[in-house]
């Protein structure tokens, strides 16, 4: 069916082409084009036969062993394409996208051993949110299953027919049947999200422990700074020439009158902006507005004493 409507499209596109070239163009390019929409319709024919013979098929119950009703009825090729749908039936195979988020989850729990970080977490609670997204996808099929299923019921007609309570017999048998298989991926759904959440919880404990680690490195390092800083201090200082600054009249005592105020300027310039860092950048940031703001109040006040 998906083949088939790929045909029609593809008819669809080489008709557009043929209507843009006009009829009679002067590169002789029509015949061309008008063989490619007949190509495309004929193979779209083919494949929508292929199709129905597929959906007859499955509706009468060969292919899986299982019958949906003694008559195909248009409920019946309904209810199995919905099923098709739900099991992701793709040409010959099927597509399971609870075995693909286990095999991204397997290997997220590898990266999450050897190499966690901030960024897996990030990755994780994306896994997570398309575990939910999928769960989503599944609770809305379940919902409109059931609402089809209530659309048949015989209970819900004021006069069912004999006919009607001998097919929902059958219709009521495959709709069960793929609702047990959206509440199993659901459930599957489930289990891959908790463990999702273990996982970030897991990585987030592995950070911090590396955290502490580096913290404690850093807290090494700076001890060592700290014990060698006064012996640089004391090595410089009686490096320096004590008995004057060479080539002044200065002696060592001005090196301290601009030392000393330097250091204490610098000082309360650094306990300014920890204390009040983001105050004074705001500050800074509002000093164009403001001053626009001046000017154009000056400019109105020039116009209005000039009027």
């Amino acid at each position: 069916m998906v083949d088939a409507l790929g045909a029609i499209y593809g008819m669809l596109v080489e008709a557009v082409r043929v209507a843009r070239h006009g009829q009679f163009p002067a590169n002789g390019q029509v015949p061309t084009l008008g063989k490619r929409v007949v190509a495309h319709g004929n193979r779209a024919c083919r494949l929508l036969e292929t199709a129905r013979d597929q959906l007859i098929t499955e509706a009468t119950g060969t292919a899986q062993g299982e019958n949906i009703g003694p008559v195909v009825t248009p409920e019946a090729i309904l209810i199995i394409t919905m099923e098709r749908l739900v099991r992701g039936v793709y040409g010959t195979g099927s597509v399971d996208v609870i075995t693909i988020l286990e095999e991204c989850l397997e290997k997220l729990a590898l990266r999450v051993e050897k190499h966690s970080s901030r960024r897996l977490l990030q990755k994780l609670n994306a896994f997570i949110e398309e575990v939910e997204v999928i769960n989503k996808v599944l609770s809305q099929q379940e919902h409109v299953l059931c609402a089809f299923r209530d659309c048949l019921d015989p209970k819900k007609f004021k006069r069912p027919t004999t006919v009607r309570k001998m097919r929902f017999e059958y219709e009521n048998r495959g709709i069960e049947r793929i609702l047990r298989h959206i509440r199993e991926q659901m459930g599957h759904c489930k289990e891959l999200r908790e463990r999702a959440k273990v996982l970030a919880l897991q990585n987030v404990q592995l950070v911090e422990t590396l955290a502490d680690d580096n913290s404690r490195a850093l807290f090494v390092f700076t001890f060592i700074t700290v014990l060698f800083l006064p012996l640089s201090f004391v090595a410089g200082f009686f490096g320096m020439n004590l008995a004057g600054i060479a080539d002044t009249k200065s002696r060592v005592e001005h090196f301290w009158y601009i030392a000393l105020p330097l250091t204490a300027g610098i000082l309360i310039l650094c306990i300014m902006f920890v204390a009040k860092g983001e105050d004074i950048w705001f500050a800074i940031a509002d000093l164009p507005r403001h001053w626009k703001s001046m000017f154009r109040d000056k400019e109105k006040r020039k116009e209005k004493s000039n009027g």
